[in-house]
């Protein structure tokens, strides 16, 4: 976070907070099988989680406008895609 004026740190904690809580929710929500679900290996870590999610908003920037939901799920399913 150098460089970041308070603002900004505040930001960065509250995108980082949402993530990794959308995340957690979303991998309770769709325990089990079927469509909903996501299938991300333990050992990842939560930075990790939210480096997908950045790295896929710079390859996509037409998706800005999606919901949040819509943006962490497809990103995270598309790079752990479930192996059924």
């Amino acid at each position: 976070s150098e460089g970041l004026d308070q603002s900004d740190q505040t930001n960065l904690g509250y995108c980082y907070g949402y993530i990794i809580g959308a995340t957690s929710l979303m991998q309770s929500i769709g325990e089990g099988t079927g469509a909903n679900r996501l299938c991300i290996p333990q050992a990842v870590t939560k930075s990790q989680v939210v480096a997908v999610i950045v790295k896929h908003l710079e390859e996509n920037p037409e998706k800005l406008h999606y919901t949040a939901e819509t943006i962490i799920f497809g990103a995270l399913g598309k790079t752990f895609p479930c192996e059924d």
